[in-house]
């Protein structure tokens, strides 16, 4: 899971600090929506700023994370289809990032 999080910290500059209801005002997005549709390849997420791959390293069973995803998300698929729609649950999207916040950020803002 460690992997997981230094491949974030490695490419800051597709990642937000600001919190998700401000992305996600900026982005003309809901922030109180309950699931979060994966972006288009090449795009990032406009709530977490988090690119489509590194989404799928949090959602979908692989080596990175021990084929145990830390990050709910759901499948919808139409009868008969081989394809279907991602669905990423939100709320535990923000449950992992805010559980993977650095330590030094949480000292200097008077978190425990």
């Amino acid at each position: 899971m460690n992997t997981l999080v230094r491949h974030a910290m490695g490419d800051q500059e597709h990642y937000t600090t600001q919190p998700l209801e401000q992305a996600a005002a900026e982005a003309g997005t809901s922030p109180r929506c309950e699931f979060l549709r994966l972006p288009p390849p090449g795009k990032q997420c406009p709530v977490t700023g988090l690119t489509r791959s590194f989404l799928n390293l949090l959602v979908l069973p692989c080596k990175e994370n021990d084929f145990k995803p830390p990050v709910r998300s759901f499948s919808l698929r139409r009868k008969g289809r081989a394809r279907g729609v991602r669905l990423v649950d939100r709320a535990d999207l923000v449950r992992y990032i805010r559980e993977h916040v650095e330590s030094g950020f949480k000292q200097r803002n008077g978190e425990s």
